[in-house]
């Protein structure tokens, strides 16, 4: 959303935090921590969004998930719904997806379909350069690739009623000229209002896919597709 006719700076912030937490001890000892914030602002004439989610978990003392995407966006509106994006940062990295740090750089533009009201849905097409390092490769491989790519992406803010929200965000980095190095990235939160407008309780469902997983140095891919659901509290403030 960008916003018409906002006055104070204080009017143009908005801050979203949530944290999940499953511990379990005795036959089996489990930890399960899930980290999400999301900070905007939104002013008449552009948008600026921080996103960070984070996933740790370890089982009788074995780590088995260690993941974090962070990503910053810069919208500038145009016209009549239309916007572009200068400058688009995402850092992602998962060791057990064998990615050390991916890192994209990108701009593009896009079109607000629906602004204002209930539902607030954009998609916008962006060009960038990725560059991945990997956590480990087999013998005589470079650790490093670049490609650029390129970018389609689409956003979806929407109050289903005045105590539940739906947050949808997909993006794929299409590798050019080989779109087998692509990656898929998909989240969808459902949001419960539990005390007013600030406290509620989250439940999401995140994809995360490469087309090409590379092998470790022992000669071991990753799976293309990682799936993580996570239920947890979170703190709007507005």
């Amino acid at each position: 959303m960008i916003l018409e006719g906002a006055q104070r700076e204080i009017d143009f912030w908005s801050m979203k935090a949530s944290l999940g937490l499953v511990g379990r001890s005795g036959n089996t000892d489990q930890i399960d921590l899930n980290t999400a914030v999301r900070i905007r602002r939104v002013s008449p004439r552009s948008r600026w969004e921080i996103k960070y989610n984070a996933n740790y978990g370890k089982v009788s003392g074995t780590l088995l998930t260690d993941n974090h995407n962070l990503s910053s966006v810069w919208d500038m509106l145009v016209k009549a719904g239309f916007f572009v994006t200068p400058a688009a940062v995402n850092l992602f990295v998962d060791k057990f997806q064998n990615i050390n740090l991916r890192t994209t750089v990108a701009a593009g533009a896009g079109y607000a379909i629906m602004r204002g009201g209930d539902v607030d849905w954009s998609a916008n097409l962006g060009v960038g350069y990725v560059q991945t390092r990997y956590a480990s490769v087999q013998a005589l491989q470079d650790d490093t690739e670049g490609t650029f790519s390129l970018i389609p992406a689409t956003n979806l803010d929407w109050d289903l009623t005045g105590d539940i929200e739906l947050l949808f965000d997909y993006n794929v980095q299409l590798a050019l000229p080989e779109p087998r190095n692509s990656y898929h990235h998909a989240s969808a939160t459902i949001s419960f209002d539990i005390w007013g407008d600030i406290l509620n309780l989250d439940a999401s469902l995140t994809w995360d896919r490469a087309e090409s997983p590379k092998a470790r140095a022992d000669g071991s891919v990753p799976k293309r597709d990682d799936f993580r659901s996570t239920i947890g509290f979170g703190i709007d403030l507005e």
